[in-house]
């Protein structure tokens, strides 16, 4: 765009030829004009927003109207189920249902004591186990203990049988060995004739018991026996 700037002949016969300052100074003014008219058509070739109606009802969300009555409390409610069943009156029971009651009760009592009588017989039976237990306990701790003195005895008497030794000399000791040994055989023969005493009494015995067994149960076959029986 060109400006055409026209100047009085005064103003024209008194004026210099422009500076560049002055230059500068309208190519300034010529481009701030023409930015002012490019935003001008920008906005009227745009299209124009419709606007948006401010009372919409598809936004706006409806609320149930509530009564005076409920927020302020004077309207009743319905009674409930268990209300109404609670107004009813109580059915009296009969004769038979309360002598079925009180057998009921009875029975359970019974069962309870019976229970209440084999816990307590668990429990002393326990008890006596426990008390078994610890007797046995102590009875094998008394064995030990004298298990154990009577070893300390043994290996005393020993101990001093062996020192009984010592002050004895080699020919002692064999005269008491042999001594031992002739004590032991005669003692063995005294046994071995008893021993024969007593199988000789015992085959006395046995035939005895024979002759009267075959004298008072003769045998069938035996014909001899029958004719003396």
């Amino acid at each position: 765009m060109e400006l055409n700037v026209s100047l009085p002949d005064e103003i024209k016969q008194e004026s210099t030829a422009p500076t560049s300052q002055d230059k500068h100074m309208i190519d300034d003014i010529k481009n701030n004009i023409i930015k002012e008219e490019d935003s001008e058509a920008k906005e009227l070739d745009s299209p124009v927003e419709e606007e948006k109606p401010i009372n919409d009802d598809s936004d706006l969300e409806l609320k149930p109207i509530v009564d005076d009555e409920v927020i302020f409390g004077t309207k009743e409610e319905p009674l409930s189920p268990i209300s109404v069943k609670q107004l009813k009156p109580k059915k009296e029971s009969t004769q038979k249902q309360r002598d079925h009651l009180k057998k009921a009760r009875e029975k359970a009592l019974a069962t309870r004591q019976a229970k209440a009588k084999i816990r307590k017989e668990e429990q002393e039976k326990k008890s006596l186990e426990r008390q078994k237990k610890r007797e046995e306990a102590d009875l094998l701790k008394i064995q030990k203990e004298d298990q154990d003195h009577l070893k300390k005895v043994q290996v005393k008497q020993e101990e001093d049988y062996k020192s009984s030794f010592k002050h004895l000399t080699e020919q002692q000791i064999i005269q008491l060995q042999q001594s031992a040994i002739e004590n032991y055989e005669v003692k063995r023969k005294a046994a071995k004739v008893i021993k024969k005493q007593e199988q000789a009494k015992i085959q006395q015995d046995k035939k005895i018991y024979e002759t009267i067994n075959k004298a008072v149960n003769p045998d069938p076959d035996d014909v001899w026996g029958i004719c003396f029986n």
